[in-house]
């Protein structure tokens, strides 16, 4: 989100991205929110991420109930970028899983 960016430290990090990348900004966290939440329930896509998602918690309790198991939070710490392993591989495993049960309904014999 635009306030978000505007907090940011590294905003040329962020430009160098957006130069790599299509990254799409949003007027408002709540905007955002709406934009991860959909690609998570559009495309089953995992999510590493360092917010708390509380303000969507509170306006969509089911919908966040949706994307909660998808959203793999981190922390920097010392310029390095720390993601819990062992969730994420554990997320990854059961995504999969959903995937190829999704695949197996959808086959027509």
């Amino acid at each position: 989100d635009i306030e978000t960016y505007k907090k940011s430290k590294d905003k040329e990090v962020y430009e160098k991205l957006s130069k790599e990348c299509d990254i799409k900004k949003e007027d408002s966290m709540e905007e955002a929110y709406k934009l991860i939440a959909a690609y998570i329930k559009t495309f089953g896509a995992l999510v590493i991420s360092n917010a708390t998602f509380k303000d969507y918690l509170i306006k969509d309790s089911v919908g966040y109930k949706t994307i909660n198991n998808y959203i793999i939070p981190f922390v920097i710490k010392g310029g390095d970028l720390n993601v819990d392993v062992e969730l994420l591989s554990r997320i990854f495993t059961e995504l999969v899983a959903n995937r190829i049960e999704r695949i197996k309904r959808n086959v027509i014999l």
